[in-house]
């Protein structure tokens, strides 16, 4: 059993007041510390976590994807999926899942520099494909 201090069974009127003054005393006897700190911000690219070619077809591949997205769903909300079939929704969630994968890999620089909002290098390969994020 914990021990509580005595005052707990009183009425609050009792209780020891909280909001005391503070003595010019208890001022001067205070003695304070300076500590350094080192703040250090690490950016680290994201890496997926499947390897596509462990997967005989491009429809095993989304189906799978889909169901994983369709059980983290169904863990996250009320509003569950029971159905055998997928939607053509969660078909597609998985395909651009795995297109920005791909982007992400092959073009991590010319992303970083248009989430900066810098231009692209004149030599980058989707230069002329008008980027952007959607």
């Amino acid at each position: 059993m914990v021990a509580r201090p005595p005052w707990l069974k009183q009425t609050p009127d009792h209780w020891p007041n909280r909001h005391r003054p503070i003595l010019h005393s208890e001022l001067c006897s205070v003695k304070l510390e300076h500590r350094s700190s080192v703040n250090v911000a690490v950016t680290q690219q994201r890496e997926c976590l499947v390897d596509i070619n462990r997967f005989s077809s491009l429809k095993t591949l989304l189906k799978v994807t889909a169901w994983v997205f369709r059980f983290v769903n169904n863990v996250r909300n009320i509003n569950k999926s029971m159905n055998l079939y997928f939607t053509a929704d969660e078909i597609q969630n998985a395909e651009y899942f795995w297109i920005k994968c791909v982007q992400a890999e092959f073009y991590s620089a010319e992303i970083s520099d248009l989430r900066s909002n810098k231009q692209l290098q004149n030599n980058s390969e989707i230069q002329s494909v008008v980027p952007f994020f959607g």
